[in-house]
């Protein structure tokens, strides 16, 4: 765990060579140890380098791997990072309709676990697809139960984020 946690420092700062050569590193010895779990992060891990590296087709391969890794254990509340991680990629390459069918997958995942924070940050990663593929009103729908479940949860970060992206929005009219 030591060294995912130095990878995350890596990643964090921007380093993301130093990055990727600890989550490999830590990758082999979690499939030679076969430690699934630590697989999976580390799956996850490398889907996030090249995700801010832009390599979507690489992200995409790692996302995919974790995503089968936490079917296999099990880890409800990991597929459903997986499948977002995954929604995100496909956003980032103007994919819609598969972002947001990752993102409804996600979604569904998380009202079953009752995952607010999830369930609203999930909400507004929809709204974002909405929007962009013109669907102004669903767009707006979504931010709104985000927003709903923020103010509920007390999420002020967030509940600034929705309202920066409601402003946005109104402002296509």
């Amino acid at each position: 765990h030591a060294e995912i946690e130095l990878g995350l420092t890596y990643f964090f700062t921007g380093n993301y060579s130093k990055a990727e050569k600890i989550f490999s590193i830590s990758l082999k010895k979690s499939e030679k140890n076969n430690n699934q779990k630590a697989i999976a992060h580390c799956f996850n891990n490398l889907g996030l380098i090249f995700k801010n590296q832009n390599n979507y087709k690489k992200a995409i391969e790692y996302y995919k791997k974790a995503l089968i890794v936490g079917e296999k254990l099990g880890d409800i509340l990991f597929v459903a990072k997986s499948l977002n991680n995954l929604g995100l990629v496909e956003f980032h390459q103007i994919q819609y309709n598969k972002a947001i069918k990752y993102y409804r997958r996600s979604l569904k995942i998380k009202e079953d676990l009752e995952d607010q924070r999830g369930i609203a940050a999930t909400l507004h990663n929809c709204a974002l697809v909405y929007k962009n593929q013109g669907d102004y009103l669903l767009a707006f729908e979504s931010m709104e139960r985000s927003l709903k479940i923020y103010i509920d949860i007390g999420a002020q970060k967030e509940i600034s984020d929705i309202y920066y992206n409601m402003g946005n929005h109104l402002m296509q009219y």
